[in-house]
C-alpha cells in the first residue's frame, strides 16, 4: 500500500530549501515537486508531493477560502495521506508575500497589499485545527527551524516520512530583498509594466535584487 506524503507550504517558509535539498534527495520516494488532478502517481510505496500553492496562493491575494477547499479535495483524492506544513511569524510573513507580490509584478504599497490582504490566513490556529481534524498524521514546523535549527528539522522530516537522513547542503535560496531594494523593483513595476516578462528587464531584475534567485552556501 502506498503511503502519500503531501507538504502544503505555507509559502515563504523554507519551502524552496526543503524541496531542493531535502525533498529531492529522499532515498525510496518517488517526490513530485508540482501537483495536478492529471498528474500520473508514480507506483511507489512511498509518495511525498511537495507545491505551496497546495495552500493558496495569498500573495496573489486570493480568499483564505481557497485553501481549504484545496485541504478537503486532497482528503477525497488521499484520504489517508500525512500532512507536513510550515508557519512562521505573521507579521514577517505577511511581509514576505508582500515582496513576493511585488517580485511578481506588483504595484501596491505593504499598506495598500494588507488593506486588500484576506486576514484570515493570518489564523494559523484555524488552520492547523482543520488539518488536524481531517487528517490522520500531520508534521507541524516553523520557519525559525529552518533558518536556526536545519539539522534536527531535516531528522525530524525524515522520521515522520520513515526515511534515512539524505546528505543535505545548508543553502540560502531566494533570500529576501532589502526594503529599498523592494522599493526600487516596485517603481518598476510602475514605470514599466508591459515589460515585465521580457528577458531584459528580468536581467536587470536580478541585477537590482543582486542575483537574489541564486543560492549562497552558509558555513554549517
Amino acid at each position: 500500500m502506498t503511503e502519500y506524503f503531501i507538504h502544503l507550504g505555507l509559502h515563504k517558509t523554507g519551502t524552496t530549501w526543503l524541496q531542493s535539498e531535502v525533498f529531492s534527495r529522499l532515498k525510496n520516494v518517488s517526490y513530485l515537486h508540482q501537483f495536478e488532478l492529471d498528474t500520473i502517481i508514480p507506483d511507489s510505496k512511498k509518495v511525498l508531493i511537495s507545491c505551496e500553492w497546495l495552500s493558496g496562493k495569498p500573495h496573489l491575494l486570493e480568499s483564505t477560502e481557497k485553501m481549504y477547499i484545496i485541504a478537503d479535495r486532497l482528503k477525497k483524492i488521499f484520504p489517508s495521506s500525512k500532512i507536513i506544513v510550515g508557519f512562521r511569524d505573521k507579521d514577517s510573513w505577511l511581509k514576505s508575500l508582500w515582496k513576493q507580490y511585488i517580485m511578481e509584478g506588483g504595484t501596491m504599497s505593504l499598506y495598500d497589499f494588507t488593506e486588500s490582504f484576506d486576514m484570515d490566513f493570518l489564523d494559523f490556529d484555524r488552520y492547523k485545527k482543520f488539518l488536524t481534524n481531517n487528517f490522520d498524521d500531520v508534521f507541524f514546523y516553523d520557519f525559525s527551524d529552518v533558518k536556526h535549527n536545519k539539522k534536527k528539522l531535516v531528522k525530524d522530516l525524515c522520521d515522520f516520512i520513515g526515511v534515512s537522513v539524505p546528505n543535505w547542503d545548508d543553502l540560502i535560496y531566494r533570500g529576501s530583498l532589502s526594503d529599498s531594494k523592494i522599493h526600487h523593483v516596485r517603481i518598476l513595476n510602475i514605470i514599466i509594466p508591459n515589460l515585465l516578462k521580457k528577458k531584459f528587464f528580468t536581467i536587470l531584475l536580478k541585477d537590482i535584487a543582486g542575483s537574489w534567485r541564486g543560492k549562497q552556501r552558509k558555513k554549517r
